[in-house]
């Protein structure tokens, strides 16, 4: 079992979660692998919560829309905040089901593809660098990474936040299902003499709503938790990999004239490499969707905090500036994980074409140096890619973020 705090985040995430219903993609804390589970038997509550998700708050939430910004807007019984509280949980319950589908169907693709990349963690490229590595990795031990405490950070808060999240929108009646109810159904919310029917329908209806869509909230935070280790722990494993190769024994090796040593090298960052394309496809849209889930949320939780925060209950609105900073959180771990590894791999071409240059096989060496490709990140839509993970990528979403953000504020003081 490891006990790396990096680790700790995939064992913060299983124990939140244990007490639940099985899903395909699991922690197994004493073998320290993900393990993938197709059996039907087991997926059934895991089908029904999705199903449950779908019907019961997404295709509802759809329909208030679909009549809010109909041409007869007249028709819409909602205020406007309301609606837009629901465009956001329409845009969260849409990604939700997007993971849960992708962790069913991708979901044996995800666990190979991690497990080969967790056990390379204590691999070498090259049999005389255990002894370096053992130093990198004691030196590397007493130091705090703050991407680890983030990363732990994060998924316990996204754990707990659903509880908070239903029970304040709940309180303050803005949670989704009183909404369509108010809408489809006017005389089922208006307030009415305090009798022993009324109460009991109160009773009923309350328990319902929490019934329903407290666990499809604790779903979704489960994805989105499973998202956020998957992302940021592969990344720190491909870093430190990368690392590993731009060492100075390492490099020593590459001038070698042994062919088996500079080879055994090359093989090391080609393994790297084929599991980083494994998880490409599935983690690449991954990324878009926290990406986009990310500027939503970041706008409407931060507009919210700024001009709703006369309208919005006390209660409910404690959780707009802390979705932002959630998200803040999220974001900068998420860029850091996917943009390292493509600015340590440049850095290592660089060293390793410098090394080439004194070593006595040059032209064998260099052959093999331009058949290597540098590790990239994409965000994409199924086949259809958007952008690539750079610095120049960060900048630019951030700044989106603050222009609509800011955008938003200015239209609605006019």
């Amino acid at each position: 079992m490891r006990k790396s705090l990096l680790w700790t985040a995939f064992n913060n995430w299983e124990r939140a979660y244990r007490f639940l219903w099985t899903q395909p993609l699991r922690w197994d804390p004493s073998s320290s692998r993900l393990v993938y589970t197709d059996r039907p038997d087991k997926l059934v509550t895991f089908g029904v919560l999705v199903a449950m998700e779908g019907f019961f708050v997404l295709l509802p939430c759809l329909g208030v829309l679909a009549i809010c910004k109909s041409p007869n807007s007249k028709s819409c019984n909602l205020p406007t905040k309301d609606v837009v509280m629901m465009g956001v949980v329409v845009f969260i319950v849409i990604m939700g089901i997007l993971g849960d589908v992708a962790i069913l169907t991708h979901g044996r693709y995800i666990a190979a593809g991690c497990n080969q990349l967790f056990a390379m963690e204590s691999a070498s490229p090259v049999p005389s660098m255990y002894s370096e590595l053992g130093k990198l990795q004691a030196c590397a031990a007493r130091k705090v990474d703050m991407v680890e405490v983030g990363l732990n950070l994060a998924v316990i808060l996204v754990a707990i936040y659903p509880y908070f999240f239903i029970t304040f929108s709940i309180f303050a009646n803005v949670d989704p299902m009183y909404n369509c109810a108010t809408q489809f159904f006017p005389g089922s919310t208006k307030p009415a003499p305090l009798t022993i029917p009324t109460l009991i329908n109160k009773i009923i209806f309350f328990s319902i709503r929490l019934a329903i869509q407290l666990p499809t909230a604790i779903q979704d935070s489960r994805v989105y938790g499973l998202g956020c280790c998957v992302l940021l722990i592969s990344g720190k494993e491909i870093l430190r990999g990368i690392y590993k190769l731009g060492t100075n024994n390492v490099l020593g090796v590459i001038c070698d004239t042994r062919y088996g040593r500079s080879r055994r090298i090359f093989l090391y960052y080609a393994r790297i490499h084929l599991v980083t394309q494994m998880l490409h496809d599935v983690l690449s849209n991954t990324i878009c969707v926290v990406l986009g889930s990310g500027f939503v949320i970041s706008v409407a939780a931060t507009f919210s905090t700024i001009r709703l925060h006369h309208v919005i209950p006390m209660p409910f609105f404690l959780l707009c500036p802390a979705t932002s900073g959630l998200l803040g959180l999220i974001l900068v771990l998420l860029f850091e994980m996917t943009i390292a590894p493509h600015n340590a791999a440049k850095e290592l071409m660089k060293k390793w074409k410098l090394a080439i240059l004194r070593s006595h096989e040059k032209k064998y060496l260099e052959t093999k140096l331009t058949s290597i490709r540098v590790i990239l990140w994409t965000v994409r839509i199924g086949n259809l890619r958007i952008f690539n993970l750079k610095n120049s990528t960060r900048t630019l979403y951030y700044t989106t973020i603050a222009d609509t953000t800011i955008n938003a504020l200015v239209s609605s003081s006019k």
